[in-house]
């Protein structure tokens, strides 16, 4: 009994931080930040999912906030409660709460409290997806950028690597951008193509508001010879007129979080 009732205490005095990887589709979201109008977010129903089960409001801290209509596929929250669950217990219940939606827990852990979702991040990869093919598509119509004119790979794949480094990315950078220091370092980037599909890949431990889909935009553009300048050249402008369009959000997917 008395067992029982220090537990009970031990509970009520320490927190809990509960660290969570979900999946989800962007598509009909207002992206993962909660907004003060009445728009579904990502950060909303998974909260709501998480406050039925532990009977009080849960508020999520993310590695990365996502826009509208990006997908992630291992997007990393973490969250604190006085009640102790099972990891499977919160994962389930989770879940079963988002079944009518299209989010998904992926895993729950218990961790120390100096770990932190957006803060000991050491490296994020995102994922672009593309469609190059004339016809138009259907199966995945809302899960990548349709390009159905032919794009150059060789000169993609050489425009890729200027990004590599560090730089300063104003070109690459919504106009809506609030962030002083613009300057970032990409550490690695890919291209690979499967017959009509292709996959860019940046990796780096910050990115801003919009560079990637911009960066994407960018390499389209050149690709396709609506844009007659190189990335290299780019970056140095510092200016987001002399870059290409946006890509499509729902082309962009976060696809891992490295702690």
């Amino acid at each position: 009994m008395i067992q029982c009732i220090k537990y009970f205490f031990k509970n009520i005095n320490n927190i809990v931080r509960y660290k969570i990887i979900i999946e989800y589709k962007g598509i009909g979201y207002y992206g993962w930040q909660k907004q003060k109008e009445i728009k579904p977010t990502i950060q909303e129903t998974v909260e709501k999912a998480l406050g039925f089960l532990f009977n009080e409001p849960i508020v999520l801290f993310v590695a990365g906030r996502t826009d509208a209509s990006v997908h992630a596929l291992h997007q990393v929250a973490h969250f604190d409660s006085n009640k102790e669950y099972s990891v499977n217990t919160v994962k389930n219940a989770t879940n079963f709460y988002l079944k009518n939606s299209n989010i998904v827990c992926l895993n729950v852990n218990i961790v120390s409290s100096d770990f932190h979702a957006r803060f000991s991040v050491k490296q994020k990869s995102y994922v672009y997806y593309l469609f190059n093919r004339k016809d138009r598509m259907t199966i995945y119509k809302d899960l990548a950028w349709h390009v159905s004119s032919t794009l150059d790979m060789e000169r993609m794949r050489k425009e890729l690597s200027f990004f590599e480094g560090y730089h300063d990315f104003t070109s690459f950078c919504s106009l809506e951008c609030d962030k002083q220091n613009k300057n970032r370092t990409i550490d690695f980037t890919s291209l690979n193509v499967y017959d009509n599909q292709i996959f860019i890949r940046f990796y780096a431990k910050s990115f801003l508001h919009n560079q990637i889909r911009i960066m994407v935009g960018t390499l389209v553009d050149i690709s396709l010879n609506r844009l007659n300048d190189s990335i290299e050249n780019i970056l140095k402008y510092k200016d987001r007129r002399k870059a290409g369009v946006t890509a499509p959000a729902h082309g962009l997917y976060l696809e891992n979080i490295k702690y």
